[in-house]
């Protein structure tokens, strides 16, 4: 246990648009390192990304939908 660590992130803090931060990994890990360097297993990682976002736009969609009934 490393415990919680917090830095500021300029890309979390701009009001001016939505943002996202996704951490795919640890480079202090070799595991880790050895899937972000594999341009497979980054391309499956974009996809899955892409496919998550796709299906939350989605659901928006349908709540909305719902709350306009």
């Amino acid at each position: 246990n490393r415990g919680v660590k917090q830095g500021v992130l300029a890309v979390l803090t701009n009001a001016l648009m939505p943002s996202v931060l996704i951490e795919l990994g640890f480079l202090s890990s070799a595991k880790d390192r050895a899937k972000l360097v594999d341009p497979a297993w980054r391309m499956k990682a974009a996809w899955a990304i892409r496919d998550a976002l796709l299906d939350w736009e989605e659901q928006e969609r349908v709540m909305q939908g719902k709350l306009r009934k």
